[in-house]
């Protein structure tokens, strides 16, 4: 079989109508796309992200917990919040497969990543987690309970925290063992809990590590040539949300580097898949493909989203 690592966000898991981290409908949904992609001959590694679970997480310790019982610290909102969806992901997709008449091992590795503890997004928070507020009552959260709170695209306002980039992951033999012998894999989930090394020792960091860094950095050190990040749109768009908006196809990596510089991708948004894309091609990526979870199995067979090429061979629209 071959690998293909498919990172999915933690929007599509969320429960938005009642606020809970787990919509199981959702989860059926996520996992009979997975399975889809196991029928097409793939050995799956999935990675998620968990911004609204643990925003909401956050959310409720800190409205709840007054001195001396302190919220929990935001490494441990992490790993409770990419235990709880891992666990969710492999009981239902252990359920599919078997009614599908495909017998695999599932597990979910709680994944620890390392950090520069000097990363400069210590200083610029960035990363959007939990849930979506209007303006007014955005100011009023900032004053209230000091976060920093940021426009989401025309989405509203989140609260946004440190998203410093994945140096190493921890238990990357280990996952690499479980794929070698053909399991599927659930790693790195919310990006990994977030860790700094000082003086030989680790130590838990206040910052949720971006997924698709994360997802983009597995794919590398486990020589994964494929990679697919799931989004809310069916493509990449040049313009978006404009009279001009241009969806793409292909993308060469050069093309992907003057997009990015000339401002389509922006930060907090679809700048971050990007970039970190690019990052994969660099290292010797085949494919990265951005598509809408639905259309999993038919990006997979060349038939849907944005694929992100390491060749100088596909032509583009130039703007």
């Amino acid at each position: 079989m071959k690998s293909v690592l498919i990172a999915i966000g933690g929007n599509a898991l969320f429960d938005m109508e009642n606020g809970n981290n787990i919509d199981p409908n959702h989860i059926e949904a996520v996992c009979h796309e997975i399975v889809g992609v196991v029928k097409l001959g793939y050995q799956p590694v999935i990675t998620f992200g968990n911004g609204p679970q643990v925003g909401n997480l956050l959310e409720m310790t800190e409205k709840y917990c007054l001195p001396p019982k302190w919220p929990i610290p935001l490494d441990v909102c992490v790993s409770w919040t990419q235990a709880e969806i891992g666990y969710f992901m492999t009981k239902v997709l252990a359920n599919q497969l078997r009614d599908a008449g495909l017998i695999r091992s599932i597990m979910a590795v709680n994944t620890t990543v390392v950090v520069d503890a000097d990363d400069p997004a210590f200083l610029n928070p960035t990363k959007y987690v939990g849930n979506f507020f209007n303006e007014a009552d955005a100011q009023m959260m900032s004053i209230e309970r000091g976060w920093e709170m940021k426009k989401d695209s025309n989405r509203g306002y989140r609260r946004v925290v440190p998203s410093p980039i994945p140096v190493k992951i921890l238990e990357e033999d280990a996952i690499k063992a479980l794929v070698d012998s053909g399991a599927i894999i659930m790693c790195g989930g919310g990006g990994g809990i977030p860790v700094a090394e000082e003086d030989n020792q680790l130590r838990g960091v206040e910052a949720v590590i971006d997924k698709d860094y994360t997802a983009c950095l597995l794919a590398t050190r486990l020589n994964i040539q494929e990679l697919v990040i799931c989004t809310g749109v069916d493509n990449v768009y040049l313009n978006f949300g404009t009279p001009e908006e241009q969806a793409l196809e292909a993308v060469t990596l050069e093309d992907a580097r003057q997009y990015l510089a000339q401002g389509h991708f922006p930060p907090g948004s679809m700048g971050p898949k990007v970039e970190a894309l690019i990052r994969f091609l660099e290292q010797g990526g085949k494919q990265a493909i951005m598509t809408r979870l639905q259309n999993l199995g038919a990006a997979l067979s060349g038939k849907a989203g944005t694929r992100f090429l390491n060749n100088a061979e596909v032509a583009n629209p130039q703007v």
